[in-house]
């Protein structure tokens, strides 16, 4: 990524000094924050993908997988795993709903490239914030098991706003607001719906609401394996043993914090470590 010193560009000290400080800030954080994101998903693409067949589930790498011929996205470790979802897995169904989506893609506001990312976002954003949802799933429904959450991010606010919805109330609940006007979208998010209920703890969905022009747009992502509870942060939550070392206060901070540190985390914290290094003439080894 190329670093910029903002120190040089022309209007820093004006903009610094004016009303306008404090908003530019804040756009500037978020701005490092989703480039970081941007560049981690570059990083792992295509590194840890998952085969299609719910009873299978693999983990590899891509060119460890086969691709299915009409799609041309879905993947599967092996010719049986591909016959066994086609057959029982529904992928039948999406198959053609893929292709139709792929016909009608250049038809859409939204770039493929601008989809991939706010997948990625919203991915990224739910595993980081996991210890705020866990603790609004205790809060608003403690006796739902955390397979029948839906995760829902509003990205047309600052900050984001996270909540939970239920995959029972998926069709009472639904968000009236555009799919690029288009009844495939709909019928593909109501397929993944479906298949989460079917598949308990195999699939969790994340429902995103972005600022689509003048209105607002609904993107479905689909995390495969157990969201709640697998190890997908970059840095692991702290032991029992851990928490025993820490004070009254320090323990109570950390059991109500928001968010996890992962990855995106530690790359925004060594851009700021190497700034202030190069504007102290010294350079590190992060």
């Amino acid at each position: 990524m190329k670093i910029v010193d903002d120190a040089k560009l022309p209007h820093r000290n004006r903009v610094r000094s004016s009303i306008a400080k404090d908003i530019w800030s804040k756009f500037l954080v978020l701005a490092v924050e989703r480039r970081m994101v941007a560049l981690h998903a570059t990083a792992v693409k295509g590194k840890f993908m998952t085969c299609d067949n719910v009873k299978c589930q693999k983990i590899d790498e891509k060119n460890n997988f086969q691709k299915c011929a009409g799609c041309q996205t879905t993947l599967y470790c092996s010719k049986a795993c591909q016959t066994l979802a086609w057959k029982e897995g529904g992928h039948k169904s999406m198959c053609k709903m893929k292709q139709q989506e792929r016909r009608e893609g250049k038809l859409q506001s939204i770039t493929k490239s601008d989809s991939a990312f706010f997948h990625d976002l919203a991915t990224r954003d739910a595993f980081h914030h996991r210890p705020l949802l866990q603790r609004l799933a205790q809060k608003e429904h403690p006796n739902v098991k955390h397979s029948e959450f839906i995760i829902c991010i509003d990205y047309t606010v600052l900050p984001p706003k996270y909540s939970l919805s239920l995959l029972a109330d998926y069709e009472k609940d639904q968000p009236k607001m555009s799919l690029n006007g288009s009844t495939n979208a709909e019928a593909r998010n109501d397929s993944f719906v479906e298949r989460a209920r079917q598949h308990p703890g195999k699939f969790t969905l994340i429902q995103s609401r972005i600022s689509n022009g003048t209105g607002t747009q609904l993107v479905t992502s689909v995390r495969t394996g157990n969201f709640w509870h697998c190890e997908d942060d970059s840095f692991p939550p702290a032991s029992d043993s851990e928490e025993d070392d820490m004070g009254d206060s320090e323990r109570e901070e950390y059991r109500n914090r928001d968010t996890n540190v992962d990855a995106v985390d530690f790359s925004r914290a060594r851009l700021i470590i190497n700034s202030i290094a190069a504007s102290l003439g010294q350079t590190t080894d992060l």
